[in-house]
Order: C-alpha cells, then structure tokens, then sequence
C-alpha cells in the first residue's frame, strides 16, 4: 500500500492533540514529521506539549521547531481557553528531545524535496508554512 506522506503543523493544544491521535488511525497516511509553532500557547510550550506527545504514543516520527512570532501581528495566545500548558493546565511530566537543530521551514522544505511535494496538515497559524515559502520561493 502506498501511504500518503504528509507533515502535520501544529500548536498543540487539547484540539491538535486530538487531531493528531486520530492521524495516527489512518492506516492511509505517512505522518513524515511535526512542526510546532506558536498559537494556542507560546512556541516553548507548544514545543514541549508535541514532544510529550511523542512520548506519550511513542512516536517515531520527528519534532522539529518553528516560528516563534508571528510575521506580521504582535503574538497573542489563546491560554485563555487552552490553560497555561495549552492542554487544559497538564504538564507533561517527561518529553522526548528535538529531533534535531534544523528549523521546522527548512524541514518542510527538505520533506517536499525528498517527497517531490508533500501536504501539509496546518493545525496551527501557518506561520512555519509561510517562512518556508518565503525562504524558498
């Protein structure tokens, strides 16, 4: 069977939690790594709640960080209604670590490379996608 690769972008909160644990049930996609950018909460913590993700399920896939801020807007999260941690006040109490140093748009344009293009599953603000594009028109 030929699985369809895809990268999933993401901020996770209870929502993109949830959405990733259901990719995970489609036998039919090829999750090939997951991008983290700032949104519901701020990247740092957007970033731990992915890795605690990929502990939690045991994930192999990779975790490569992203945008911090915005482009063109000043950055307000959505704490309000996600809770500090972003998943309703829970902490992860372990996480894995970064896959690697190399920035989530230079990884979505290494992906689309190697892939000969790719789709993206935009969770989050499209901030990563958005520098991709600008970094390698």
């Amino acid at each position: 069977m030929n699985r369809h690769p895809i990268i999933i972008d993401t901020d996770p909160g209870v929502d993109d939690a949830f959405a990733i644990m259901m990719a995970l049930c489609e036998p039919n996609i090829d999750i090939r790594a997951y991008t983290t950018t700032c949104g519901n909460v701020g990247l740092k913590t957007t970033t731990r709640n992915m890795l605690g993700l990929k502990h939690l399920l045991n994930l192999d896939t990779a975790v490569y960080a992203g945008a911090e801020q915005p482009l063109a807007i000043p950055f307000k999260d959505a704490s309000d209604v996600h809770g500090d941690s972003g998943l309703g006040y829970y902490q992860f109490s372990e996480v894995s670590k970064l896959s690697a140093d190399e920035y989530a748009w230079d990884t979505i344009y290494r992906i689309a490379k190697e892939c000969n293009g790719i789709d993206i599953v935009a969770l989050g603000p499209l901030t990563n996608i958005a520098i991709a594009l600008l970094r390698y028109p």
